[in-house]
């Protein structure tokens, strides 16, 4: 697939219903839904797309049967079994279906799908394009870019757990935003095969939290968290969960930190004209 991204000029002199910024499932989802309902809508992103997310990639049955047919696309590998693991207790529990219980994505192919479907649809798309600033004017907010001003009727703010637009708009802050660790391995074929349709999670082998273990096609996806605050060696818990699985950092793809929310935004997620989505909202 290839890039999308504005071209040669800036937008100016035009006035859409929406801008939603971030272009994520929640974002792009956003987009789609307004333009279907005849909304003039443009969909801002920070980055050239596709880009990497950190995220484990799993998306429930329910959840895919919401989304466009091209998110199907995005399916990696499809996980019939769901281990736990409660490492400290050394108590294992397993469930197996005929359905796939988890369907597992690269969020780079996922998120694009998506922006694609939207764009399908008559949305514009901006990336990439930084959001600056916001001016609220009667009726109207301004967004500064990197690619030029842009006005619009409403703003939704998709742009993640450290939301740009909820803090340029003085939205509540969220405090309860969980650490998160997480390494791509690139695996042998006979390797990879023995995670292959399995959804792995060893509960509390991070305190207060968990790690994981998801396959994708031609990567093995595997992560920490800490479901709360604080300070926390997530690099330490890492090495050491994959000692537990018998794996060792070897030629990881991709080692990146993030953090996610972890219970809803404290307030209102509506503020005069905007509206929080996704992880801005928590």
């Amino acid at each position: 697939m290839a890039p999308m991204s504005l071209k040669n000029g800036k937008v100016v002199n035009f006035i859409y219903d929406v801008a939603v910024v971030g272009a994520g499932p929640a974002g792009s989802m956003a987009a789609l839904g307004l333009a279907k309902r005849g909304l003039k809508v443009v969909l801002i992103d920070k980055a050239p797309l596709p880009r990497y997310k950190l995220c484990g990639g799993g998306v429930t049955m329910r959840t895919l049967k919401l989304l466009p047919a091209q998110a199907l696309v995005s399916v990696q590998d499809k996980c019939h079994c769901i281990e736990i693991h409660l490492p400290s207790k050394a108590i294992s529990f397993k469930l197996e279906r005929d359905q796939p219980l988890i369907y597992m994505v690269m969020r780079q192919d996922f998120d694009y799908a998506l922006t694609e479907a939207a764009c399908e649809q008559g949305v514009k798309l901006l990336a990439p394009a930084r959001l600056l600033a916001l001016e609220e004017e009667p009726h109207l907010i301004r967004l500064k870019t990197t690619q030029g001003a842009i006005s619009s009727r409403f703003v939704v703010g998709a742009d993640g757990a450290v939301s740009t637009v909820s803090r340029a708009l003085g939205f509540t802050p969220n405090k309860y935003l969980a650490p998160a660790l997480q390494a791509e391995l690139e695996l042998s074929a006979q390797e990879l095969e023995k995670y292959r349709g399995t959804a792995r999670f060893d509960l509390l082998f991070v305190p207060g939290g968990y790690g994981w273990a998801f396959p994708k096609r031609e990567l093995l996806s595997v992560g920490v968290g800490r479901m709360g605050p604080g300070r926390i060696n997530l690099n330490k818990y890492l090495e050491e969960y994959l000692k537990l699985m018998g794996l060792k950092m070897v030629r990881p793809r991709v080692i990146k930190g993030s953090v996610v929310p972890v219970r809803p935004r404290q307030g209102a997620l509506v503020k005069g004209l905007a509206l929080l989505v996704g992880d801005a909202a928590g």
